[in-house]
């Protein structure tokens, strides 16, 4: 079908323009493809947790957003050409300043399968590739603005997500290193990800 709810918190989610749910995977086609849900009612202030599963297909030099809510808010993540990641988030609650990036010292190339992990809270902003901590920064915003943005899935500020999602999943606090990789061991099986 064309929406979907989540178990947890009965929001719906609705697949629109070209994207596709197909063998356990949300597929985007780089260009309108895009998955819309609220996040209304959850409060990302002061920690949030972005766990991906994602193969990009896309290597044209342009950058693209796997999730996006806002930039200079509760947090987004672009996808760079080079192949690293960052995370956005800030203190006015729209794609304006005020806002801080962190950048990722891990890459995932074209066709790779991979577990990208964000973990934000009051003092730290951490990156993770198959669950293992790939570096830290600290937040110069502990606390992050709520935005009146909605939530996409494979579509952004930047540009529309090439390739598949096969999950998303998001935390109001910020889990440890431990957690992050318990997430990984729990689910690198179904990705091929030994």
């Amino acid at each position: 079908g064309t929406t979907w709810t989540d178990i947890a918190g009965n929001r719906s989610a609705t697949l629109a323009n070209g994207a596709t749910f197909s063998n356990n995977s949300m597929l985007f086609n780089g260009t309108t493809a895009i998955i819309t849900f609220s996040i209304s009612g959850i409060d990302f202030s002061s920690a949030q947790t972005i766990i991906i599963a994602l193969k990009p297909d896309e290597n044209d030099g342009n950058r693209r957003n796997p999730y996006n809510n806002a930039y200079a808010g509760y947090g987004t993540i672009t996808h760079e050409p080079s192949g690293v990641f960052n995370y956005y988030h800030g203190t006015s609650g729209t794609d304006g300043p005020t806002y801080q990036g962190t950048t990722s010292t891990m890459t995932v190339a074209q066709n790779e399968n991979a577990i990208i992990a964000i973990s934000r809270g009051p003092s730290s902003v951490n990156w993770y590739k198959n669950g293992i901590l790939s570096n830290s920064s600290g937040n110069s915003y502990p606390t992050a603005v709520s935005s009146t943005n909605g939530a996409y899935i494979g579509y952004g500020y930047a540009g529309a997500y090439s390739g598949n999602i096969y999950l998303l999943m998001m935390y109001n606090r910020q889990l440890t290193d431990t957690e992050i990789l318990q997430n990984f061991n729990a689910l690198k099986g179904r990705y091929g990800l030994w």
